[in-house]
């Protein structure tokens, strides 16, 4: 089995199809077994062209909207950004040693989604939780740039990323670089601080990032801490991701008050070593009236914004 699937042209990954497609697959074998001659031809390519139709035809949410998926790729991040048939992933999760989220969760999702191309990927900082699934997305995923935090500490994760993203525009960012323009969205870069020399950890210099749509704004922090966040110059925020998981060196309550965000994301493995996030940080955001959402429980969660207001939904319900 093996030998054969290893042949070249002997499996073809296609998307799941949706409820409609697979009610009229199935009811074309019905019309393939029941009918004969001119009749089953008809009916036969009929329903064959009523499901390309339903799987290439636009949806209104690609089309108008801001859609932001945070997958539940465990003790990690990774962020899908769409609007107008254009993308961006920001990190990629992953554990040495341990599965490849790349592989197992982000190109699913990317192949169910139609995503063939990527416009932006964005390496917050060198840690693997936000890097090694990267490389397997790189590798079939073409994108036109990739961005890493201006000073990158560089070593095999960066070197393995910027490899896999062969031909793409390799740009370091700092605060006050030119945004960038995602369909309907607007891609403002925050951090890292220009005088980040004096901050000592990795965490407090990630790449971080505001999405802005109309009156909706999505803050991708990384794992920046309490130092990273006295560096930002940030208003409220309609959606926030957590700093670095959840952690009690990060969501000062000088940041959470500045920030008063809407919804508030928690990217955390489930049962993790490290018992993020914090239960008195998920209170201080709910002390605020944030609604708090963790992939470890809720799965992927999915916001959809129309410039005014923002939907909401979880993979997982609870």
């Amino acid at each position: 089995a093996e030998f054969f699937a290893a042949l070249p042209g002997a499996a073809i990954e296609i998307p799941t199809l949706s409820v409609p497609s697979t009610w009229l697959w199935m009811l074309a074998l019905v019309c393939l077994v029941i009918t004969t001659g001119a009749f089953r031809r008809a009916s036969v390519a009929l329903i064959a062209g009523l499901i390309v139709a339903i799987e290439t035809w636009p949806t209104t949410d690609r089309k108008h909207q801001v859609e932001v998926t945070f997958l539940a790729v465990g003790q990690g991040d990774a962020t899908i950004v769409s609007s107008q048939n254009s993308h961006a992933l920001i990190d990629g999760g992953g554990v040495p040693q341990g599965r490849d989220p790349g592989r197992s969760v982000i190109l699913p999702f990317l192949k169910h989604k139609r995503i063939s191309h990527l416009d932006l990927v964005a390496l917050t900082h060198a840690h693997p939780d936000h890097s090694l699934g990267l490389v397997s997305v790189l590798e079939e995923i073409p994108a036109h740039r990739l961005w890493i935090p201006e000073g990158i500490e560089r070593g095999s994760l960066v070197d393995d990323v910027i490899d896999a993203a062969d031909g793409a525009i390799v740009e370091e960012h700092q605060v006050g670089d030119s945004p960038l323009q995602l369909g309907e969205a607007e891609i403002q870069i925050l951090g890292p601080p220009a005088d980040r020399i004096l901050l000592e950890g990795e965490n407090d210099r990630s790449l971080v990032l505001l999405i802005r749509h109309r009156r909706v704004t999505f803050l991708m922090t990384g794992d920046i801490e309490e130092a990273g966040e006295l560096a930002l110059n940030v208003g409220e925020i309609s959606v926030l991701k957590a700093p670095h998981h959840g952690s009690t060196t990060s969501s000062t309550p000088r940041f959470v008050k500045s920030t008063s965000p809407r919804h508030v994301i928690f990217c955390v493995g489930r049962n993790n070593r490290f018992g993020f996030p914090k239960a008195e940080v998920v209170s201080r955001y709910e002390a605020i009236g944030a609604r708090c959402y963790r992939t470890d429980r809720d799965g992927a969660i999915t916001f959809r914004s129309n410039g005014e207001t923002v939907e909401v939904g979880t993979f997982l319900q609870r």
